[in-house]
C-alpha cells in the first residue's frame, strides 16, 4: 500500500486581519425586503487593493522572503549516515560460512560469521581483502595484529563484541556495530564508514573523523579532531579535553547538546547543527569561510563571524556569550543578500511567530552606513541579522560598537528586518525564551515588561498588518471557487474577521482578495455560511457582539465573489425605512450579555435558517430574518448539520459551572455531559428528536464540537473524547478515534492528568475519506471506511503546533481554519 503524506500546497497563507462587509443587488439597486427591525449595523474597514494584500501576505522583504532558508535536515544530505537494518541471524548464515571452521588463511572476497558464544581472533596473515565478518550474539572477535587491508567490513550483532587496539581499524575496516566495539589504541581514525547503535565512550583517547560516522547514542572523547567529518551523532557529544578544534567542512549533525573546550574554528563552508545546547569555554568560537551554525542554544566567550558565515536561528533560539563581533556587514544590496547574514528562520505567519535572543556584554560589526556620525548622535545602518518570516523577531540584550572602535557604544538601525533592543519595551514585552533543558533552565524574560505592548514602530521597508490584537481562525467555506474564512479573538477580547481568498492555483499560489474588519471591534465570529438562493448571495456568521451578546451577522456576496462593503437600505416589519451600515447584525438578546451564537446553516426544505446558541436553538426567516423559533436547552446547544434529509445537533445536558475566560483552569478540567438530537429535515425544532445518541461528555465544554453527517452516518468531535461515529438511523457507535497517548503525563507545569488536545472540527470527502481538525494534535486523516468500522486507521497527520479549529476540502486541497495560525493548505498525495 502506497503511503499517504501531507504536503504544503502552496505556503502557510497569513490570513492577517478582520473582515465582513455587505452588497447590492446584481443590477446595483439596493432590495428592500420587509425585515426584522432588529438588525443593526456596523462600521468596517475594508480593502481589495493587490498591491497592498499581497504585502500582508509575503511582506515587503519580497526577494529574500520569497527565498526561504531551511532548516537543518539530515535527510537532505547526502553522505550524512544513519543506522542501517540489522540483518537476522537466519539471513547471515544462509549467505556467510562458520569462520572458526575456516581451511585457509584466505578470506578474501567471502562473507564469514562468527557463531554465538564463540571467540574468534584476527591476526597474522589473514587475507580480508573485500571481506565480511558477522558477530554473532554473545560472539567476541578482537584484531589484534596482522594483516592489513582496506576493504573488510564488520558487523557486530546485538549482544556480541569486537576488540580492537588498532589506531587504524577504521582504515582497514567500515565497522557496523549492532552490540559492543571497545577500542583501546590512543587515536580512532574513522576514514572508512563507522556505525555505532548506540552510546560511543572514547574517554582517554581522541577520536579524528575524516569520513563518514553515525552515533546511535552519546559521544563522549577526551580529545576530538576532524578534516571534513560527516558525523551524526542522535545524543550528546562531550569533548573533555580540547584546545584548538578545526572543522574544515563537512557536516557534524549532534540531536542533542555539544560540549567542546578550546578554540574552536568553523571553516571551509562546513555545516554544524546543535539541536539542543552548543556550549563552549574555549576563547573564540569563530565560524568564517560560508560555514553554518544551526543553533538553539549557543553559550561561548567571543563568537565571531566573518567570510560569509552565518549562525542559523529557530523560534526559542537563545545565545549567550561576552562578545558577538560579526565581520559579515560591509554595505552591500540588502534586499538580495539571501546567505551571508546570520538568519531567524520561521515566523512566517502572525500565528507563527519566532523569536530569539541574543544577550552579550557587546556587539561589534563592520562599519554600515552612517545615519548620523555626529559627536553626540552615532547612528548606523546594519545589516548583521536577517528576520525573513514577517512574524520573526530578534531581541538584542547588550551594547552595541563598531568593530573598529569598542569604547563608544553606538546606536544601530536594522532596514528591513525585525530587531529590537531589549529596553524597547513597545516591541518586546511580548518576547520571552522558555527556560529549558537547553538552556539549563534559566531562559530569558523582559526586565519590566508593558503590560500592554504598543503597536510596533513598523520599518518603512516592510509591511505589517494594521491590527494588533490575538485572532483565531474559526471556520472555511468554499463557494464559486472562492474561499471565506471568519476569526474571532481568543480571550475575553473581541475583533471579528471574514476573509476572502482565492484558492490554490495553477501554481500552487493562495492569494488573500479581500478583507474587511469590525472597525470598533465588538465582534467575534464562531462560525460561517455561504448562502445562495436565486439572485441571493451572501456570508452569514454567528458569534457575539461586545454590547448585544449572541449575534448573527451577514453581509452580501457581489459579482466575482468579494464582499460588498456599501451600506444597505431595509425597510423593516412596521414600514420604516431604515439605512444600515455595512455589517449587518441581529443580536440574540441584547439584555443577555452572556450569550454566545456557536453555529449556523441553511436548511432549504423548510426554507430556514438554524443556529445554535448557548440557550438552545433559534431559527430565522431567510428573507425577513424574523425569529421563527426560539427553543431552550439545559445547556449549550454546539453544532447542527444537516444531511440525508436529517437535522443532526449537538447539545448539553446540564450547564457548565466554570467560565473559561473566568476560571480558565477550572473550565478546562470540566466535562459536560452532552447527546445528539436526530430530527427529520421537516421537523420543528422544538419537536421531540426522532433520535437521541447520548455521547461521552465534552471536555472543554468552550470548544467547537463539529458535526458533519454523510451516507447515513454522524460523525461529531468531542473534544478531548476525540471523533465518534454513530449510525444516523439507529444510533449504533459504530467508531472512535482518539489521538495516541492523548493525556500528559510528562507536565513540569502541574498539567499531569490533562488531555493534550481536542477534537474540533471534521469532514468527510465523497471517496469516503475522514478528515479531522484535532486541535493541537493538527489534522489527521483516516482512510475511508475504518472508521465506521471500528478501527480507525490514519492516512496522514500533520501538527503545526496551535489548534485546527475547521477543515474542509476544496479541488483535492485541505484547508484549514487553524486558530491563531490562521489558514493552513495541504495536498494529501500518494507516494
Amino acid at each position: 500500500m502506497k503511503a499517504i503524506t501531507f504536503k504544503l500546497a502552496a505556503f502557510s497563507f497569513a490570513a492577517m486581519l478582520l473582515a465582513s462587509c455587505s452588497d447590492s443587488n446584481n443590477n446595483g439597486t439596493p432590495s428592500l425586503p420587509l425585515v426584522n427591525s432588529k438588525i443593526d449595523g456596523s462600521d468596517i474597514e475594508s480593502s481589495t487593493d493587490a498591491q497592498e494584500l499581497a504585502s500582508r501576505v509575503f511582506n515587503y522583504k519580497t526577494s529574500v522572503s520569497t527565498t526561504k532558508t531551511r532548516a537543518f535536515d539530515t535527510n537532505t544530505i547526502k553522505d550524512i549516515l544513519d543506522m542501517p537494518k540489522a540483518p537476522t541471524k537466519a539471513e547471515i548464515e544462509a549467505d556467510a560460512k562458520d569462520i572458526t571452521a575456516k581451511t585457509s588463511d584466505d578470506l578474501s572476497n567471502g562473507k564469514w560469521y562468527l557463531p554465538e558464544n564463540k571467540s574468534f581472533e584476527i591476526a597474522g596473515n589473514l587475507n580480508l581483502n573485500n571481506t565480511t565478518i558477522y558477530v554473532e550474539k554473545g560472539a567476541h572477535l578482537t584484531w589484534s595484529s596482522g594483516p592489513y587491508t582496506t576493504t573488510a567490513k564488520v558487523v557486530v550483532l546485538e549482544g556480541g563484541e569486537f576488540k580492537t587496539s588498532l589506531d587504524n581499524i577504521n582504515q582497514m575496516t567500515e565497522i557496523v556495530s549492532y552490540g559492543s566495539f571497545k577500542f583501546n589504541g590512543s587515536t580512532l581514525l574513522v576514514s572508512k564508514p563507522l556505525y555505532i547503535k548506540g552510546n560511543f565512550d572514547l574517554t582517554g583517547m581522541t577520536l579524528n573523523v575524516q569520513g563518514k560516522c553515525y552515533i546511535g547514542g552519546n559521544l563522549t572523547t577526551t580529545k576530538f579532531s576532524c578534516n571534513y567529518p560527516f558525523l551524526n551523532v542522535k545524543g550528546n557529544m562531550t569533548v573533555k579535553e580540547n584546545d584548538y578544534l578545526s572543522i574544515p567542512g563537512g557536516v557534524i549533525n549532534v540531536d542533542k547538546t555539544i560540549n567542546i573546550g578550546g578554540k574552536i574554528n568553523i571553516n571551509n563552508s562546513a555545516v554544524v547543527n546543535c539541536g539542543c545546547a552548543f556550549e563552549t569555554n574555549g576563547e573564540e568560537l569563530n565560524i568564517n569561510s560560508g560555514s553554518t551554525l544551526y543553533v538553539k542554544y549557543l553559550k561561548g566567550k567571543k563568537i565571531i563571524e566573518s567570510s560569509g558565515a552565518n549562525i542559523r536561528l529557530a523560534n526559542q533560539s537563545y545565545i549567550e556569550c561576552d562578545v558577538f563581533e560579526n565581520n559579515n556587514c560591509d554595505n552591500y544590496d540588502w534586499k538580495n543578500t539571501q546567505t551571508n547574514v546570520s538568519t531567524l528562520e520561521g515566523g512566517d505567519t502572525e500565528a507563527n511567530p519566532a523569536v530569539a535572543v541574543i544577550k552579550a556584554k557587546k556587539f561589534a560589526f563592520n562599519n554600515g552606513s552612517p545615519i548620523d556620525n555626529t559627536p553626540d548622535n552615532k547612528k548606523f545602518n546594519c545589516f548583521m541579522f536577517r528576520t525573513p518570516g514577517d512574524y520573526a523577531k530578534i531581541v538584542l540584550d547588550g551594547k552595541f560598537y563598531k568593530k573598529d572602535d569598542q569604547t563608544t557604544e553606538i546606536e544601530p538601525y536594522f532596514p528591513g528586518a525585525r530587531i529590537y533592543w531589549a529596553t524597547d519595551k513597545d516591541n518586546t514585552s511580548d518576547v520571552i525564551i522558555n527556560p529549558t533543558e537547553c538552556n539549563g533552565g534559566t531562559g530569558w524574560t523582559p526586565t519590566n515588561p508593558d503590560p500592554e505592548p504598543k503597536k510596533p514602530i513598523v520599518p518603512i521597508s516592510v509591511i505589517e498588518p494594521d491590527h494588533t490584537h490575538n485572532i483565531s481562525a474559526t471556520c472555511v467555506q468554499s463557494y464559486s471557487d472562492k474561499m471565506y474564512m471568519s476569526y474571532h479573538a481568543r480571550g475575553k477580547d473581541h475583533g471579528s474577521c471574514v476573509e476572502v481568498f482565492q484558492p490554490v492555483d495553477a501554481n500552487k499560489q493562495v492569494k488573500l482578495l479581500q478583507y474587511v474588519y469590525d472597525k470598533e471591534g465588538f465582534l467575534d465570529w464562531n462560525h460561517l455560511m455561504v448562502y445562495h438562493k436565486g439572485d441571493t448571495k451572501q456570508i452569514y456568521v454567528v458569534g457575539n457582539h461586545y454590547k448585544k451578546a449572541g449575534t448573527l451577522g451577514f453581509i452580501d456576496i457581489a459579482k466575482g465573489g468579494l464582499l460588498n462593503t456599501e451600506a444597505k437600505t431595509m425597510v423593516t416589519e412596521d414600514g420604516t425605512e431604515k439605512t444600515i451600515k455595512p455589517f449587518q447584525i441581529l443580536p440574540l438578546n441584547a439584555k443577555e450579555k452572556a450569550t454566545d451564537e456557536n453555529c449556523i446553516v441553511y436548511d432549504d426544505v423548510k426554507n430556514r435558517f438554524i443556529v445554535m446558541t448557548t440557550k438552545g436553538y433559534v431559527t430565522y426567516d431567510p428573507v425577513t430574518l424574523n425569529e421563527l423559533e426560539k427553543v431552550n436547552k439545559a445547556g449549550k446547544a454546539k453544532h447542527v448539520a444537516i444531511g440525508d434529509g436529517k437535522i443532526v445537533t449537538l447539545v448539553f445536558t446540564e450547564q457548565a459551572q466554570y467560565n473559561e475566560t473566568d476560571n480558565p483552569e477550572e473550565a478546562s478540567k470540566e466535562a459536560i455531559n452532552a447527546q445528539l438530537e436526530v430530527r427529520d429535515q421537516s421537523a420543528e425544532m422544538e419537536s421531540e428528536p426522532k433520535l437521541t445518541i447520548k455521547t461521552p461528555a465534552v471536555l472543554p465544554h468552550y470548544g467547537k464540537n463539529a458535526i458533519a453527517v454523510k451516507k447515513s452516518k454522524i460523525y461529531v468531535c468531542l473534544g478531548a473524547a476525540g471523533l465518534y461515529c454513530y449510525d444516523l438511523n439507529t444510533g449504533e457507535n459504530l467508531g472512535h478515534y482518539q489521538m495516541p497517548s492523548p493525556i500528559i503525563t510528562d507536565s513540569k507545569d502541574g498539567k499531569n492528568g490533562n488531555y493534550k488536545a481536542y477534537a474540533n472540527g471534521c469532514y468527510v470527502g465523497d471517496d469516503g475519506k475522514v478528515y479531522i481538525a484535532y486541535g493541537s494534535y493538527g489534522v489527521v486523516v483516516l482512510k475511508a471506511g475504518t472508521l465506521e468500522t471500528g478501527n480507525p486507521e490514519v492516512l496522514a497527520h500533520v501538527c503545526e503546533g496551535k489548534s485546527a479549529n475547521y477543515i474542509t476540502v476544496y479541488k483535492d486541497y485541505i484547508y484549514v481554519a487553524y486558530g491563531q495560525k490562521r489558514l493552513q493548505v495541504y495536498q494529501l498525495k500518494a507516494e
